[in-house]
């Protein structure tokens, strides 16, 4: 996979959640990858983070850590979930490529916190070209 494909499926992965929960979600994603640890060395990642409608009530987010359960698992991640008095449904996800999220809803927020496969590829020259573009 390269750098380009890691960002685009984490992308997706964002956009499929975001269609799912419904309403609007406000999109604070990194503009730049990070460094990640690879067996052959050093790596990148991208980030995304998102936050979405307040859920009306427990139930409400309850449902959604569900629906966001439910996507991950089907997009390969393994998934741990629990709530919290004080920070409600909290949905975990990993996958063996070094890919990961987190999912919380309560009855004050929603948001994704997420970042793509850990892939080969030259950090300087990414950031390079971004800050050129």
């Amino acid at each position: 996979m390269t750098p380009d494909e890691a960002k685009s499926s984490l992308m997706s992965l964002m956009e499929s959640l975001q269609t799912e929960l419904g309403g609007e979600w406000r999109a604070e994603d990194m503009t730049g990858p990070l460094s990640c640890d690879l067996a052959g060395g050093e790596g990148i990642r991208w980030s995304a983070l998102r936050f979405g409608p307040v859920p009306a009530d427990l139930p409400a987010a309850e449902k959604a850590s569900a629906t966001a359960a439910a996507i991950f698992e089907e997009a390969g991640y393994t998934v741990t979930t629990s709530f919290q008095e004080e920070l409600g449904y909290i949905v975990g996800a990993q996958n063996e490529r070094g890919g990961g999220a987190d999912f919380g809803a309560n009855t004050n927020a929603m948001n994704i916190s997420a970042y793509s496969d850990c892939v080969q590829g030259d950090l300087g020259a990414i950031i390079d070209e971004l800050n050129r573009g």
